[in-house]
């Protein structure tokens, strides 16, 4: 009775933060505007919006980008919402957005004591799940033993009818968050006509080079480095961090321009040249060839020491009805 009490409160939990009309709702940001309150990549819950006041936290619908934004209300005017990113130099009505109105606010992010609370990776996570879901319900119908492979399953468990599932689950699992589950920075550009000012400013019709460090590779790692809307010129690690040189192309209108840069992260058990061209076919391919060469020896091992074929329990004997005829 316990056990299905937490799990119901759990499921409840989830739905409740998962389904769309619930009072609570899950997100996440793709961009550093909000860090270091709200790191890039981590989630949030947004709950109704009530009377909102300077230094609140709100999601709101933007028509000039396109798109639902979590800003920092900084000041609250007759017209609405004045709203700045915490790692922006500017409030967003200073770059052309318009006031923020009651209107298109989503909600507020929930706090405590003044901080957000924060789902550390939410976005990679979110990513994985809503593009692989189908491997992923594979993965846990064979882990669980759901799909049988012959008759003999259905009364006798054994060791290969655990192991070799759970291994199989064990690598999607992790070769797919390799491939996927990755820190991506976004950055926002603002294009003038006045000459260049460095950092987040660049000049109409010009291309810009910028530097900005982004967290380096675990040991015995190798990191990739690749950016969408700019080009990544060099990488160089400097201990726990490594400075990225990137290039913004020229733009021919003034205005806001974004771009992210990612970085994908494998095991070194493999040659780096053939990671390189594994990860130019697809950031999956290098993963699954780098998880598998770690995995494959182990397995091979448990094969030759232990007796795959030994039982673990036979189910029929677990439910009394276990017998031998003489």
């Amino acid at each position: 009775m316990i056990r299905r009490a937490l799990a119901l409160v759990a499921v409840g939990g989830f739905l409740l933060l998962v389904l769309p009309g619930t009072p609570l709702q899950l997100s996440y940001v793709y961009s550093d505007s909000m860090e270091p309150t709200i790191g890039q990549g981590d989630g949030y819950i947004v709950g109704p919006a009530g009377d909102i006041t300077a230094g609140d936290i709100i999601t709101f619908d933007s028509e000039s980008r396109g798109e639902y934004v979590t800003h920092r209300v900084v000041a609250v005017t007759d017209d609405g919402y004045i709203t700045q990113g915490d790692n922006n130099p500017s409030t967003d009505q200073a770059v052309g957005h318009p006031v923020v109105t009651d209107e298109s606010v989503v909600g507020t992010v929930l706090a405590v004591r003044g901080q957000p609370i924060v789902i550390p990776g939410l976005a990679g996570i979110a990513s994985a799940l809503s593009t692989y879901w189908p491997l992923g319900v594979l993965a846990v119908l064979l882990g669980g033993g759901l799909i049988e492979r012959n008759p003999r399953a259905r009364d006798l468990v054994r060791v290969n009818d655990l192991m070799t599932p759970l291994v199989f689950t064990a690598v999607v699992g992790t070769a797919l968050a390799l491939a996927y589950a990755v820190p991506t920075y976004t950055m926002a550009f603002t294009a003038v006509v006045t000459d260049d000012g460095g950092g987040r400013i660049i000049a109409v019709g010009e291309s810009a080079t910028r530097s900005f460090e982004v967290a380096a590779g675990p040991r015995f790692t190798y990191q990739f480095v690749e950016g969408s809307g700019v080009t990544v010129l060099d990488v160089v690690a400097n201990g726990d961090t490594a400075d990225v040189e990137i290039e913004v192309p020229a733009q021919s209108t003034g205005g806001l321009y974004e771009a992210t840069v990612t970085t994908h992260y494998y095991p070194a058990v493999l040659p780096y040249r053939l990671v390189s061209g594994l990860h130019a076919i697809h950031p999956v391919a290098a993963s699954f060839a780098s998880i598998g060469t770690i995995v494959a020896p182990l397995y091979a091992v448990h094969r030759l020491v232990v007796d795959g074929r030994a039982p673990i329990v036979s189910k029929s004997r677990s439910r009394g009805a276990w017998w031998k005829p003489r």
